[in-house]
């Protein structure tokens, strides 16, 4: 009868723990749980295959400035990184001032992929566009959309 009860309370345990990885490996959709540093990390090499990093980034300039958690697996990822000279995207065969320009990218990160990345409130990384409307690209607090839409005639849309 002893080991009965001890073979019992040993399948008991061992069925609770299997039962309690389970909810951990399914609390997020697909099972697959994305951390603050995933993201960072996902953003951060987005940035450094991005057109406008390659053409004259400078890659010891390129760093994390934030990372806010937007849902269980939604990252907003504040980048900043400083390129040799003007503009946005490949600009080979362009004329382009030879000035250092920092820039600061909006990348949002679900699920382990870019879904959204915004380059000084004019680039989209994505596209490889600049942005034509001020409300194109919205930015999330919280679970709030913000429209990017200017204050007044002439002001610069708010991000």
């Amino acid at each position: 009868m002893d080991k009965f009860i001890v073979i019992t309370s040993l399948v008991t345990a061992l069925l609770l723990v299997i039962a309690g990885g389970a909810i951990v490996y399914s609390s997020s959709p697909g099972g697959v749980a994305y951390s603050s540093e995933d993201a960072q990390k996902i953003a951060k090499d987005f940035v450094a295959s991005e057109s406008t990093f390659k053409y004259d980034g400078m890659t010891d300039t390129l760093a994390i400035k934030s990372c806010t958690a937007r849902t269980v697996d939604t990252y907003e990822v504040i980048a900043e990184f400083t390129c040799r000279s003007s503009g946005y995207g490949d600009r080979t065969e362009k004329m382009t001032a030879q000035v250092l320009t920092p820039h600061e990218a909006v990348i949002t990160v679900e699920k382990g992929k870019v879904i959204s990345a915004v380059m000084d409130g004019q680039w989209d990384m994505m596209t490889q566009k600049a942005i034509e409307g001020p409300a194109t690209m919205p930015r999330l607090d919280g679970n709030n959309v913000i429209p990017t839409i200017p204050d007044g005639p002439g002001d610069k849309p708010q991000l």
